[in-house]
C-alpha cells in the first residue's frame, strides 16, 4: 500500500515537473526578444541571421543563434 502511494506521488511530481517546465519555455518564448537582447531564428556558418542588426552565435559545431551586439 505504501509502495504505491510512494509510486504515485513520484509520477505526479515528475508529471508536475515536465508540464511547469513546458509551461515556462513557452513563456520565454513568447516573450519580446528586443527586450532579453536575443534576436528571432536560428544561423549556422552558412546561413546568416534575417535581421541585419544581429549576428550570429556559434554554440556548437556550425549551429548557432542570433543575437543583438
Amino acid at each position: 500500500m505504501v509502495k504505491k502511494i510512494a509510486r504515485t506521488t513520484l509520477f505526479a511530481t515528475i508529471f508536475a515537473t515536465i508540464l511547469s517546465a513546458g509551461t515556462v519555455s513557452a513563456l520565454q518564448l513568447r516573450k519580446d526578444t528586443s527586450v532579453a537582447g536575443f534576436c528571432p531564428g536560428s544561423c549556422s556558418a552558412t546561413i546568416h541571421c534575417s535581421n541585419s542588426t544581429c549576428f550570429c552565435r556559434i554554440i556548437s559545431g556550425t549551429s548557432g543563434f542570433c543575437v543583438k551586439p
